[in-house]
């Protein structure tokens, strides 16, 4: 189930088959009654397949890596569940746009080690463009739990800004006060311009640089030149990790399981 590209578009290959057929019937290229039928029912084939089928094997695949990885599994997160997930901003802020909800949770079982294994949670968006397409994004978020005091901060693309709060620039006093970050300050970054370039950061501690340093920053670089930007959060416990409308496959998970334990290591020396 490797997927390089956005769930959104994903989805929208499924409607394909569909826009063809309709595009023949409009201006009646095939005429022949018996071949517009079988091209009606492969199409809705197609749909029926990304709505039922498709998400019976993500559980299927997320099953066996739970299995496999030591995780217990649960489609339909309870609350209770999800309640360190709610308290970090950008989560919040991802629930106020469409239809949203918490799927597919992997919580790791007590025999192996909080700190080196994850909580994992995907968040899925609806977008509908009428009555009859809608699409999913789905945006699949790693919390790694610290039990220490940290400095309260937010690294966040310009890419999620764009596509979830609709600006590029540093954050406007609207989007601060309903993101509940009235505490925090937009800290310019210093230590790297090709960083800079692609993230803004927000904090409570003027003095988060100290945290997120130059060797952190080159390591961003290398997802950056790799063309991958993850989001990273830390609401002065945990941190959280993602990369917007990104889910992935179970093999993809266990590197970014290892790369987000890889930098949570290095932001607590």
């Amino acid at each position: 189930m490797k997927r390089n590209y956005r769930d959104f578009e994903f989805g929208i290959i499924f409607y394909i088959p569909m826009l063809i057929t309709l595009f023949i019937i409009e201006f009646k290229i095939i005429n022949d009654m018996r071949v517009i039928g079988s091209l009606f029912f492969i199409s809705l084939l197609s749909i029926i397949y990304y709505f039922f089928g498709d998400p019976i094997v993500r559980k299927n695949n997320l099953e066996k890596f739970a299995k496999h990885e030591s995780y217990d599994f649960f489609k339909v997160p309870l609350s209770n569940q999800l309640s360190e997930f709610k308290s970090f901003k950008s989560i919040n802020r991802l629930k106020s746009f469409g239809d949203f909800n918490f799927i597919n949770l992997l919580l790791p079982q007590q025999k192996i080690s909080r700190e080196q294994s994850p909580k994992i949670v995907t968040c899925r968006r609806e977008y509908r463009a009428d009555e009859l397409i809608r699409n999913y994004w789905y945006t699949q978020v790693y919390l790694f739990e610290t039990n220490k005091d940290l400095p309260s901060f937010l690294l966040i693309s310009h890419a999620l800004q764009k596509n979830i709060l609709q600006t590029e620039s540093k954050l406007s006093d609207k989007s601060m006060n309903e993101m509940q970050m009235q505490n925090y300050e937009f800290i310019d970054i210093k230590n790297n311009d090709l960083v800079k370039n692609k993230y803004n950061l927000y904090s409570t501690d003027k003095d988060i640089e100290s945290l997120l340093d130059r060797e952190f920053f080159n390591f961003i670089n290398d997802g950056i030149k790799k063309d991958m930007t993850v989001n990273i959060e830390s609401n002065g416990r945990n941190f959280i990790f993602y990369v917007t409308d990104k889910r992935h496959s179970i093999h993809e998970m266990n590197f970014y399981i290892n790369l987000f334990g890889i930098m949570t290591k290095k932001l607590l020396q």
